[in-house]
């Protein structure tokens, strides 16, 4: 994961930021957002969960790099 100008970042240690913060996203040292269905259109309600995981994933992401970026300064 690039965390801007920094460089960078290892994937062990944005797994390990996830475990703490996401822990329920983290299964067998991969983050898991759901599951769309292969056979029907999206809509909101077979595809919210994966919709909202993503997007708390998205803020952790978010929340590591300034984190990261705090650190190396």
């Amino acid at each position: 994961m690039a965390v801007g100008k920094v460089g960078s970042a290892k994937k062990s240690d944005v797994l390990d930021f996830c475990k703490k913060h996401i822990p329920d996203l983290v299964k067998d040292d991969i983050i898991f957002l759901g599951a769309l269905p292969k056979n029907e259109l999206f809509n909101w309600e077979n595809s919210k969960e994966v919709i909202i995981n993503l997007i708390r994933y998205a803020l952790v992401r978010d929340k590591y790099r300034e984190a990261h970026k705090a650190n190396m300064s």
